[in-house]
């Protein structure tokens, strides 16, 4: 099979995926997520018209922190064929190289036309989320919300900050043992060395709160040194499941179960535990519970899903990175210039045209600049 055909074209309902290697288990879980948190977005048009917005918002954080342990669980296969497997430093080097490849280009483009946008344009517009101050070299190097609150320029991508700085530094604890021990380390090893660094990162979060009661979304869940966790989750379940698949496979359904139940425990009951306390363990429970729920993801074959649905699924999960870039800032702030619904049939109708349009965006996003990119790093 030729590389190309790894990086299958996106094209809705007709997206072939008989020869692709995907997981559609994973991909349902990507898909899930990025539609609820574009769909969570539309609050800026839709919640004046809409109360009920107010018990949606747990969801689309749920829906982050499974998207976390899904890139944990991915990069975490990445870091076990490039790292975990040689004492030089070119394996680490390729594993930085497709990174970048996958992550910057594309952001750097919607950085710049962003900026463009506000200096030109947002700025002088009457719109109240547009009166922000930021720093764009910040923006560059992923600093925007590295120890402080995230600005309000480009405010999607907070999670691609974190994202970025797991990626950057997960792998230099693994290189530095393989180096020094000069061989693999084994499951357990990894195991192991994963929940010390969960708990050393808990314990840092846990003092932060503990001395300065922060705010739980701005303050907390959106930045890098307080979540630098998020992603290990994933990569522990990946690591759990090599080392206990029979079990794991078996009770897929429970975990399933008691990951969903647990999320959704955890946000809108634990609200009435002591506010210190539920800010201390909100990001290290949530982030389990997700984690066994992508259990259950990667297991199940789903093969009751006809072809056209599954080909949908795998059209949003292949563009859901230009969908996280241009949902919010670009497109949804831009036509929001343009027009803001008086009323509920206004909203439907400006829903109507902005999902289409971001449909239109991010698919030829993905064919044009972000599939050559991907067949570039794998060839």
């Amino acid at each position: 099979m030729s590389k190309d055909k790894h990086v299958i074209k996106a094209q809705w309902f007709k997206t072939n995926t008989d020869k692709s290697e995907r997981n559609l288990g994973l991909d349902i879980a990507r898909t899930a997520c990025t539609l609820i948190v574009i769909c969570m977005h539309t609050n800026n048009f839709m919640r004046p018209f809409f109360s009920g917005y107010k018990y949606f918002f747990p969801i689309g954080f749920i829906a982050q922190d499974l998207f976390f342990a899904l890139s944990g669980f991915l990069v975490g296969k990445q870091i076990l064929k490039y790292i975990n497997t040689s004492t030089n430093a070119l394996g680490l080097l390729k594993f930085y190289k497709n990174r970048w490849l996958r992550i910057v280009p594309l952001y750097w483009l919607f950085l710049i036309i962003n900026a463009g946008l506000f200096y030109s344009f947002y700025k002088y517009s009457a719109l109240s989320f547009f009166k922000v101050d930021f720093k764009i070299v910040d923006y560059v190097f992923f600093l925007q919300n590295f120890a402080w609150p995230h600005p309000g320029f480009f405010p999607e991508v907070w999670p691609l900050a974190i994202e970025e700085w797991s990626f950057l530094l997960l792998p230099l604890p693994i290189f530095a043992l393989v180096k020094l021990l000069k061989k693999p380390l084994s499951n357990k090893q990894l195991i192991t060395l994963i929940i010390l660094e969960i708990v050393l990162i808990n314990l840092v979060r846990i003092h932060y709160v503990l001395n300065n009661n922060p705010e739980t979304d701005w303050e907390l869940r959106k930045i890098v040194v307080y979540r630098l966790d998020a992603l290990l989750y994933g990569f522990l379940t990946l690591l759990l499941i090599l080392n206990f698949r029979p079990f794991l496979e078996k009770n897929k359904n429970w975990l399933l179960v008691i990951g969903l139940i647990g999320s959704i425990f955890i946000y809108f009951v634990g609200l009435k535990f002591h506010p210190l306390i539920y800010k201390s363990l909100l990001f290290s429970l949530v982030p389990i519970c997700c984690s066994a729920m992508l259990i259950y993801f990667y297991f199940t074959n789903f093969s009751f899903i006809k072809n056209k649905l599954k080909s949908f699924i795998t059209h949003i999960s292949l563009v859901s990175y230009s969908l996280l870039l241009t949902h919010l800032y670009f497109l949804q702030f831009l036509l929001l210039c343009f027009f803001k619904p008086a009323n509920l049939f206004e909203a439907f109708g400006f829903a109507v045209i902005y999902f289409a349009t971001l449909g239109i965006v991010s698919t030829a996003l993905f064919n044009c600049i972000e599939r050559p990119l991907l067949i570039r790093r794998n060839s």
